[in-house]
C-alpha cells in the first residue's frame, strides 16, 4: 500500500516538473522574441538618430560586458572604457513627484508610463571612465562621467601613475559639484574638445543599453539549453 502511494507521489511529481520545464521554455522564448524586437528598434534609432562618434575606434567583445572605444588629440591618449552594468540605478529609484500619499493615481500611472518610454527612447544613464595620458608625463588624467541623452556629466577627476610605475596612494580628487563653477565648465569644454560631447553621451548611452540587451538575449538562450 504504502509502495503504491510513494509510486503516485513520484509520478506526480515528474509531471509537475515536466509542466514546469515545458512552461520555462515557453517563458525563454517570448523573452527572447521580445529582446530582439527591442535590438531591432534600437538597431533603427541608433542609425536614424545617432551620431556615430568616427574620431574614437571601438573595441568591442561580443560576451564581455565592457567595451572601450580609443581616440588620440594632438600628443594625448585617450580611452573611454564602459562597463553596460555600471548604470546609475538612482534615476529609476527616485520617488514620482506626482504621487499622493502611497497611491497611484490613474494620472500618475500614464505619466509614468510616458517617462518610462521616453528614458528607454533615450538610452540609459551609464557609467565611464575616461583615462587622458601623454608621453611627457608620468600621470593619467582619469575622468569618471556619467553619460545620458542629455550629454555627459563629470563625477570626478583624479591623477594616477602609470601602469608599470611604483604604485602609490592617489588622491582621488575632490567632489567635482564643489569646485569653483567656473572650473566645471571648462572641465567640461575640456573633454568636449576632444569629442566626448552631447552627440558622444547619447551615442554611448544607447550603444551600452544596447549591448546589454544582447547579453541578456545570450543569457536567455544558455538558460535554454539547461531548461
Amino acid at each position: 500500500m504504502l509502495g503504491r502511494v510513494l509510486s503516485r507521489r513520484v509520478i506526480q511529481q515528474s509531471q509537475h516538473v515536466r509542466k514546469f520545464s515545458s512552461n520555462l521554455r515557453s517563458l525563454i522564448s517570448s523573452e527572447l522574441i521580445a529582446a530582439k524586437s527591442e535590438d531591432e528598434e534600437m538597431a533603427s534609432l541608433m542609425n536614424e538618430e545617432m551620431v556615430t562618434p568616427i574620431e574614437f575606434e571601438m573595441e568591442d567583445e561580443t560576451e564581455s560586458n565592457t567595451f572601450v572605444l580609443r581616440s588620440q588629440y594632438e600628443d594625448e591618449h585617450i580611452e573611454v572604457r564602459v562597463n553596460v552594468e555600471d548604470v546609475d540605478a538612482s534615476i529609476n529609484a527616485d520617488m514620482p513627484e506626482y504621487l499622493e500619499g502611497d497611491d497611484w493615481t490613474k494620472d500618475a500611472a500614464e505619466i509614468a508610463g510616458q517617462e518610462e518610454d521616453e528614458n528607454e527612447d533615450d538610452g540609459q544613464s551609464v557609467y565611464f571612465t575616461a583615462t587622458i595620458s601623454k608621453d611627457s608625463s608620468d600621470v593619467n588624467a582619469v575622468f569618471h562621467c556619467l553619460s545620458d541623452h542629455e550629454g555627459i556629466g563629470i563625477e570626478s577627476l583624479r591623477f594616477e601613475r602609470k601602469e608599470g610605475q611604483e604604485e602609490d596612494t592617489t588622491y582621488a580628487g575632490p567632489t567635482f559639484e564643489d569646485l569653483d563653477e567656473d572650473l566645471q565648465l571648462s572641465l567640461q569644454s575640456f573633454l568636449e574638445v576632444r569629442g566626448m560631447n552631447e552627440e558622444f553621451g547619447s551615442y554611448v548611452g544607447m550603444y551600452a543599453l544596447k549591448k546589454e540587451n544582447n547579453l541578456y538575449m545570450n543569457w536567455l538562450k544558455n538558460l535554454d539549453r539547461f531548461a
